[in-house]
């Protein structure tokens, strides 16, 4: 394979590989664009290029859309572990509640001393076909963004389709979109494109930046603790259109008790990551045994 480097916005030389030498990603006054598909290397470039934005005094909005599972969650998780290798799973969010908690609770982006603190909403859609969600949530969600850019987040909104995002965060306020498909009927491509501002008009200019390819998570246990997370979260969505009585499921508890059970975390630390009171979480580990 071709290797060649490439600079990234900080100035840092990058190696990578050269899987594709011409990628169509559009046209432009009746010609064809193309970009080179890259190896998975090129996830640290794409990673360094969200860091300089901090680095500058400025957020990072990345919409991160595509077709049902094609690769946009774990792509996200894949570059917020690049940039924190800690990055914690509770910061992969469902909910706005949740969402707009994480933010709250995230310091103030410190890149001397490598802080740059970073939320996910994951699937955001399911909160844009919920009732009343472009009335008053998509609203609240601008008005909260133009506030939190002091704090110079990372945030990443996982979405089938841009058009799902308010306009005004759409083309004024997110920077890096990426887009997954498939390739030769597999997934694990992205199509990066960069919103280039117009003084005349609202909508930006998104212009074809590069192409790359990235593997699955499925071997890593961070995977496994978001994939429970996430079935927690789809359960308790099926069960929500159901009477709630003595009988329904406590999918938390679930998800608590494999967390103690299966990791070395604390009552403390389960309790942190599930955003649950001690106390409760406490309750629901009397008994439990590690392993």
């Amino acid at each position: 394979m071709e290797t060649v480097i490439l600079n990234a916005d900080s100035g840092k030389e990058y190696e990578v590989g050269i899987v594709q030498e011409e990628y169509q990603m559009g046209y432009a006054s009746h010609k064809v664009l193309t970009v080179p598909i890259y190896d998975e290397r090129y996830k640290y470039v794409l990673a360094d290029d969200m860091m300089n934005r901090p680095r500058n005094g400025f957020d990072t909005i990345i919409m991160c859309t595509g077709e049902r599972r094609t690769g946009k969650t774990t792509l996200c998780a894949q570059l917020a572990r690049v940039i924190d290798e800690a990055f914690p799973v509770k910061h992969m969010t469902f909910r706005l509640e949740d969402f707009n908690q994480a933010l709250k609770d995230n310091p103030y982006a410190d890149p001397k001393k490598g802080i740059y603190p970073q939320v996910v909403l994951d699937e955001a859609g399911f909160d844009l076909f919920s009732q009343n969600w472009m009335e008053r949530m998509q609203r609240n969600m601008v008005k909260k963004f133009e506030v939190i850019g002091i704090k110079k987040q990372i945030i990443y909104l996982v979405l089938p389709h841009r058009d799902m995002l308010n306009k005004k965060l759409r083309e004024g306020m997110a920077q890096f979109w990426l887009n997954t498909e498939t390739r030769q009927g597999k997934r694990g491509l992205v199509e990066l494109r960069r919103g280039m501002p117009n003084k005349w008009q609202l909508d930006r200019y998104w212009a074809p930046y590069a192409a790359f390819i990235f593997d699955d998570m499925d071997t890593d246990p961070w995977w496994d603790e978001y994939v429970v997370k996430k079935r927690t979260f789809v359960d308790e969505v099926a069960d929500e259109t159901e009477s709630v009585g003595p009988e329904k499921k406590n999918w938390r508890k679930e998800w608590i008790v494999w967390l103690y059970k299966t990791t070395d975390r604390s009552y403390r630390d389960v309790a942190e990551t599930t955003g649950t009171s001690l106390s409760v979480t406490a309750s629901y580990l009397k008994g439990v045994t590690k392993g």
